[in-house]
């Protein structure tokens, strides 16, 4: 029964567009208190003399959407020759036209994570050094040292900030909850660090790699989305609510 179940979404504001909508339309009352926010590099520098220089790179790997919206708008020539990797098609979908082959791993939907997949894919490839990768602040280095191990250099560059909630506002954000959705490593990280754990509502992970850090920081996700998308999210609440 959907009446009466809090469903917390701590996803940045601009990130899953239509989740909250479709939980409210099945019944749910929604709560929109993100934890995590995103902004630009305090200075583009690094990033814009990459890009000036991008035809030195043998590949481009993007896993997010804000990476891809900062290639293509800021990319001095379009199209450029270089072929890109991308994690998912929502970051697919600001690089159209911009690069002539965009590749996705076939097994996105798989239990491990987009980096993973990705990462396994260009090995699979022989995809050639260096790769060029426009990253946030806070990152993980699964797929930087998944290629290294193949003998794949791969140049992080800074192309946005990622801030996150304090402490405080989480466990604010998570008090009354019936679920709390986490969209992140370091959101999941961060509510299990703040939240007392006897009184813990489910926690929903939008994907393995961050149910895996949500397990790692000892609150084990009560379901996890089969896809990163707002369908996926929205089928996982309602099988949570039926047990």
């Amino acid at each position: 029964m959907t009446q009466g179940v809090k469903v917390v979404v701590t996803a940045a504001q601009d990130g899953f567009t239509g989740l909250s909508g479709a939980l409210r339309d099945a019944g749910y009352v929604v709560t929109e208190s993100p934890l995590i926010a995103f902004s630009p590099p305090d200075d583009w520098a690094a990033f814009d003399s990459a890009l000036a220089g991008i035809e030195r790179f043998r590949a481009v790997v993007v896993t997010s959407p804000r990476a891809a919206a900062a290639l293509a708008a800021r990319l001095p020539a379009k199209p450029c020759g270089v072929p890109a990797w991308v994690g998912g098609a929502a970051s697919a979908r600001p690089l159209a036209g911009t690069f002539p082959t965009i590749h996705l791993p076939e097994d996105q939907g798989s239990t491990r994570g987009a980096a993973e997949a990705l990462a396994d894919a260009m090995i699979r490839a022989e995809v050639g050094s260096p790769v060029l990768f426009p990253c946030g602040t806070l990152r993980r280095d699964t797929l930087i040292d998944r290629l290294a191990g193949a003998g794949i250099h791969t140049e992080p560059v800074i192309c946005y900030t990622t801030v996150l909630a304090s402490p405080a506002e989480a466990r604010l954000a998570c008090a009354g909850a019936t679920v709390v959705v986490v969209t992140s490593p370091s959101v999941a990280r961060l509510v299990a660090a703040a939240c007392d754990p006897a009184a813990r509502p489910a926690l929903l992970a939008v994907g393995p790699t961050t149910a895996a850090a949500a397990t790692a920081a000892g609150w084990p996700p009560g379901a996890v989305a089969a896809r990163p998308t707002p369908s996926s999210l929205r089928d996982a609440i309602l099988s949570l609510d039926r047990r």
